[in-house]
Formats: C-alpha cells, structure tokens, sequence
C-alpha cells in the first residue's frame, strides 16, 4: 500500500518514502507490549530477534522499491493512479493509526488509563448471578528461587461472596515490563462468567491485586477479597 501511494507521485525520488515509511509501520507493528515484555532476561534475545526480522523485511521492501523504481524511470508516461493512491493512502493510514495506537497503549499510562476506566467501572458493576465458576490458589516460592516455573501451586477454597466487585477502588495501569516482587505467598482468584468470559486477579502487595478483564490490565485495591482468600 505504501508503495502504490508513492508511486503515484509524479517524483520518481518519492517511491524510496516507501522504505522508511512501511519500515516504521512494521517496527511499531511488532509492537511495544513484546518488546516490554520481554525487558527481563532474554532483552537482548529479543532484539536481536527483532532486528532480524526487521533486517529481512527492509531487504524485501528495498529490492521491491528498486524494481518499481525500474519500472518508473523507464515509463514514457505517468499512469493514473489517483483513485488507487487514495485508497493505498486511507489503508496506508489506518495501519499508521493503528500501530500508534498499540504503541501508545503499551508505553503510555495516562492513554492505557483512559481505556482501562470503561473495563473498571464494567468490572463493578458485576453480580453474582454473572458468575459461573470461582477457582482460587496460592502460588508459594521455593527456597532455591523466585522463577515462576519453580513455584508450588495450591489450590484453596474460596468463601467469599461476590459483594467486594462494586467495592472496588482503582489504583492504576498497568503497562508490560512493569514486573511485580513476587511474595513469598501469592493468591490468585480466577471468575470465569456467565458469558464465558473471565476475570483473573493476581495479588500484587497487600490487598492490591493486579486484574485482567476485557483485554485491560490494571490495579485495584480491594480489603474485602483479601480477607476473602486469606
């Protein structure tokens, strides 16, 4: 698409913004939540992995924009090309949107929140005829290390009722790379819906739980499900 929007420029030199442009698309497009995600141990794995990636893609856009480059110079007349630019350059910046988007979302705090209020307030809004299934357990760290791979998993019983959702007060995003300190006991609790669809909160520090619902990531702060589970 970027392509075709370039070429249809009555400047030949216009067709190399291919490079540079579908480049940075596709950079984004990886997208800041892996590269977050991935800010512990294997960094730089993941940017090597990353660079290479990159590194084939610029190689297959270069070699593409050469030969319609090519193609141009040896054109005695320019095509009309301007219902097609304008549909390459709408598609051209909706993906341009889009990868700013999830760049935004998975860097900014203050974005991220704004999208995170509507899953928050949803969230308290939840009765207990909309839950199906609870299933709580504690994860306990072994003395040799703090990896996730070397915890216990105990399963518990959870007696709560389902009154603390619209108790619950919101503290914060939470954005990939934020890595929480493991506790030495840590409770999760995982309500499944009605509608199939899941709530999964993950005790951070005292009764701050880190909770994902509706594609949203982000920190409440709730006495009644601590006491709850423990």
């Amino acid at each position: 698409m970027f392509l075709l929007f370039f070429y249809s420029f009555k400047s030949k030199r216009a067709i190399w913004l291919t490079i540079p442009a579908s480049a940075l698309v596709f950079a984004l497009g990886m997208g800041t939540e892996s590269i977050l995600n991935y800010m512990g141990g294997w960094t730089i794995e993941f940017f090597m992995l990353a660079l290479l990636f990159l590194a084939v893609y610029a190689a297959i856009v270069s070699a593409v924009t050469a030969l319609a480059a090519l193609i141009k110079s040896r054109q005695k007349k320019q095509p009309n090309l301007r219902i097609p630019a304008i549909i390459a350059a709408v598609i051209c910046a909706a993906a341009l949107s889009l990868a700013l988007h999830n760049t935004f979302l998975n860097s900014i705090g203050g974005y991220r929140q704004i999208l995170d209020r509507h899953a928050f307030t949803r969230l308290t809004e939840i009765q207990s005829e909309d839950i199906a299934v609870v299933e709580a357990s504690v994860w306990r760290v072994n003395p040799e290390g703090a990896y996730e791979g070397e915890r216990e998993h105990i399963r518990i019983d959870y007696h709560g009722d389902m009154t603390f959702f619209a108790d619950l007060e919101y503290e914060r995003t939470h954005l990939p790379g934020q890595w929480q300190s493991w506790k030495e006991l840590d409770h999760t609790v995982y309500f499944t819906l009605q509608d199939n669809g899941s709530i999964y909160f993950v005790q951070y520090d005292g009764d701050v739980f880190r909770v994902s619902y509706q594609n949203s990531s982000f920190y409440v702060k709730s006495p009644q499900l601590l006491a709850d589970i423990t």
